[in-house]
C-alpha cells in the first residue's frame, strides 16, 4: 500500500510540475504571437484595404489566453468615389484636374494611397513609443506636483494656527518655499524638451486632398473587417495556436475586438472568438481535421454598452478612494482606476501605482510613510521593501471589497493589474496581476471558505 501512495505521490507531483509555466518562454511566445496576428491582420486584408491594430496579449492562469486586437484607424481604396475633384496645392500655386483626365495615375494614385496609410500607422506606433517612454514620467511629475500643491494648503493652514512658537513658523514657510521651489524646479521642462526632440512635427506635404470627395458608409468598412476578424480567427487557431504548448488542455484561447459606431450603428459591438487548447492538440495528434477545429471556435458579441454596471463601478470607486495617498500604506494612485468587463472571462480592472515625491535631485519623499530628505537609494531601498505588503494588502482587499461585485457569472473572474511604481535595479516586479474566480467570491461570502483559503486562491504573477 505504501508503494503505491508513493506512486501516486510521485505522479500527483510530476503532473503538477508539468503544469508550471516558464515565464520568459510565455512572454516571449506571447510576444511572437502578437506578430504573428499583426502579419495577419494586413495579409488577410483584401487588396487596398488597411486596419491599423495594435495587438496585445495576456496570459491568465485559470484561464489561458486574451489576445485583445485594438482597433485603430481604417483605410480603403474602394471608400472614395472615382469622380471628384483632386485639388494641388504646391509652391503657393493651385490647380484641379477630374481624376477621370488621368487615368494613367490610377496605380500611382493607389500606390500613394498605401504609402499614406503605412505612414499612419508607423506615426502611431511613433507616438506609442514616445508614450511609452515618457507617459509615466511626465504623469508623475503631474502627480507629484498635486502632492505638493496639497501639501502647501496644508502647511499654510498650520501657519494660522495659534499656539505656535516662532520657531515652528520659520520651519513651516521653510518647508513650503522647499515645496515651491519644486514645483517650480525645471526637472518638468527637462522631459518636455527631450519629448520635442524625439518628436519632431512631420513637415507638412507637398499635396493636400480634397476637394468634393465622396466617402462611402463607414459600415462597409466594418462589416469587411467583421469578416477579416473571422478569417484571421481561424487561421491563428488552426495554424499557429500550437505555439503555447504550456497551456492546459482546459485552457482558452480567447480573441476580442471592436466593431466601431457606424451611422447605421451607433452602439458599436464587441468581438470574441475563442477555443479549448485540448482541440488544438486534437488537431495536432491527427484525431480532428482542421474543418473540425473551426467548427468547434465559439464566436460571440454584444453591444458595447455606454452604461456602465453600477456594481462594477462601485469597486472602482472603492479601489480609488483605498489607494489615494492619505488612506494607502504603501503605494498609492491618483490616477483613474479603469475596468473592462471581457465576456467568458468576467472583469479586469487596471491601475497605476506610484510610491514618492522627487524634489530635486538626490532628495526624496515617500508619501504614505511621511519620510523626506531621501536619496535614490534609500528610496529605492524603503520602495522596494514596501513590496510584499502591498501585494498582501491588495490582496486583502480583493477579498474584503470583491463582494460588492454582483454582475459576474458563475466560472467568470474578477482580475486586478497593476503597473507598479518605478524602482531601479529592485528586487520587486515592474507589474502584476491578481486574479480571483468569482465563485471563490461567493464561497468566502456565504461562509463555505475560511478566509485564509480564500486569500491563497488569488492568483498573482508578476513580471520584472
Amino acid at each position: 500500500m505504501n508503494k503505491w501512495i508513493a506512486v501516486l505521490m510521485l505522479v500527483t507531483v510530476n503532473h503538477l510540475m508539468a503544469q508550471e509555466v516558464d515565464s520568459k518562454r510565455m512572454e516571449r511566445d506571447l510576444r511572437i504571437s502578437e506578430d504573428v496576428i499583426a502579419s495577419l491582420i494586413k495579409s488577410e486584408a483584401d487588396e487596398g484595404d488597411f486596419f491599423g491594430v495594435k495587438v496585445k496579449s495576456n496570459y491568465v492562469p485559470g484561464f489561458g489566453l486574451m489576445i485583445n486586437l485594438n482597433r485603430g484607424g481604417s483605410f480603403s481604396l474602394e471608400s472614395f468615389n472615382s469622380d471628384f475633384d483632386f485639388h494641388w496645392e504646391m509652391n503657393d500655386s493651385e490647380w484641379e484636374f477630374k481624376i477621370a483626365e488621368v487615368q494613367a495615375m490610377a496605380e500611382q494614385i493607389a500606390a500613394e494611397a498605401e504609402v499614406h496609410a503605412r505612414e499612419a500607422e508607423m506615426i502611431a506606433r511613433e507616438n506609442e513609443y514616445v508614450m511609452k517612454l515618457n507617459e509615466e514620467e511626465m504623469k508623475e511629475r503631474e502627480e507629484e506636483k498635486k502632492e505638493l500643491e496639497e501639501e502647501i494648503k496644508y502647511l499654510e493652514e498650520e501657519l494660522g494656527r495659534k499656539g505656535l512658537s516662532e520657531e515652528e513658523k520659520q520651519e513651516i514657510k521653510r518647508e513650503i518655499r522647499d515645496h515651491q521651489r519644486a514645483i517650480h524646479s525645471g526637472n518638468r521642462e527637462d522631459v518636455d524638451v527631450r519629448v520635442r526632440a524625439m518628436v519632431a512635427p512631420p513637415e507638412p506635404p507637398e499635396v493636400i486632398v480634397v476637394r468634393n470627395s465622396t466617402r462611402k458608409s463607414s459600415q462597409e468598412d466594418e462589416d469587411k473587417y467583421y469578416d477579416l476578424f473571422h478569417r484571421v480567427s481561424e487561421l491563428y487557431f488552426s495554424d499557429y495556436a500550437r505555439l503555447f504548448g504550456q497551456l492546459r488542455d482546459s485552457d482558452k484561447i480567447m480573441l476580442t475586438t471592436k466593431i466601431q459606431p457606424t451611422e447605421e450603428d451607433e452602439s458599436g459591438l464587441k468581438l470574441n472568438a475563442h477555443i479549448v487548447m485540448s482541440d488544438i492538440k486534437a488537431l495536432d495528434a491527427g484525431k480532428i481535421s482542421r474543418d473540425d477545429l473551426i467548427e468547434k471556435i465559439v464566436y460571440s458579441q454584444s453591444e458595447i454598452e455606454n452604461e456602465r454596471p453600477a456594481d462594477l463601478e462601485l469597486l472602482a470607486s472603492i479601489f480609488q478612494r483605498l489607494y489615494k495617498s492619505d488612506l494607502a500604506t504603501t503605494y498609492y494612485t491618483s490616477n483613474k482606476i479603469t475596468y473592462e468587463k471581457l465576456e467568458h472571462y468576467g472583469v479586469v480592472y487596471k491601475m497605476k501605482m506610484y510610491s514618492s515625491i522627487q524634489y530635486s535631485h538626490d532628495n526624496y519623499k515617500i508619501v504614505t510613510q511621511g519620510k523626506s530628505g531621501l536619496t535614490e537609494v534609500e528610496r529605492n531601498k524603503i520602495v522596494d521593501e514596501m513590496y510584499p505588503q502591498f501585494e498582501q494588502e491588495l490582496k486583502a482587499n480583493m477579498l474584503d471589497y470583491g463582494k460588492t461585485v454582483k454582475s459576474l457569472n458563475a466560472g467568470e473572474s474578477l482580475m486586478i493589474q497593476v503597473k507598479l511604481t518605478q524602482c531601479i535595479d529592485c528586487n520587486m516586479p515592474s507589474s502584476l496581476e491578481a486574479s480571483i474566480p468569482f465563485d471563490i467570491l461567493q464561497d468566502y461570502n456565504d461562509g463555505k471558505l475560511s478566509r485564509e483559503n480564500a486569500l491563497k486562491k488569488i492568483n498573482i504573477t508578476t513580471k520584472s
